[in-house]
């Protein structure tokens, strides 16, 4: 089974959580929202540790791995 994500990239207080839950009311199927560290802390840690899921960039970023 495949995930689908939708990815809202923006700085605090841009509107980010409101275009989310926007979203959740007028999609058809239902959706999660987490923030990154939600995410992050949802992770395995040799995930995030062995960059293969998920690694953390120089500035923050998250960078998704080859698995």
């Amino acid at each position: 089974m495949g995930s689908r994500v939708i990815v809202l990239n923006g700085g605090s207080s841009s509107g980010k959580s409101t275009i989310a839950r926007c979203l959740q009311d007028r999609l058809p199927s239902p959706w999660l929202v987490l923030g990154v560290d939600d995410l992050i802390g949802a992770m395995p840690r040799n995930a995030i540790a062995e960059g293969s899921r998920l690694a953390l960039g120089a500035h923050g970023e998250v960078v998704t791995g080859p698995a």
